[in-house]
């Protein structure tokens, strides 16, 4: 995820992009000075971040607790389901989502997820 936004930021992509980052706590999240530059060179990027065992992130609120149906259609509310959807993470969570993506309306063609082992 991380080397597309840095390509959209070199080509300057003005595409409307949705990251919802999930994590357990604030400590876990990876490079987060890098996700702070990038939100400043893509004004169109939207950075949400999810974490499962804490509900706050350098003072900001964030969507707390596992991600779940509900959470992710209100999320996802106002983006197209013809949008290209990328997954990334355990096989499990890649599993959950995509069906959960499914479910909110996404066609499995347009759910695309990066299969690699921890």
């Amino acid at each position: 995820m991380l080397s597309m936004l840095r390509y959209m930021a070199d080509i300057n992509d003005p595409r409307l992009t949705l990251l919802i980052w999930s994590n357990k706590t604030e400590s876990s999240i990876v490079l987060p000075e890098d996700f702070n530059r990038l939100q400043k060179h893509l004004p169109n990027l939207k950075l949400i971040h999810a974490l499962t065992q804490s509900a706050d992130y350098n003072g900001r609120q964030v969507v707390t607790g596992r991600l779940d149906q509900d959470k992710i259609e209100r999320l996802l509310e106002g983006y197209g389901r013809q949008s290209e959807v990328f997954v990334c993470g355990p096989p499990a969570m890649m599993a959950s989502v995509s069906r959960m993506l499914r479910k909110a309306g996404f066609r499995r063609a347009k759910i695309h997820t990066e299969k690699f082992q921890f």
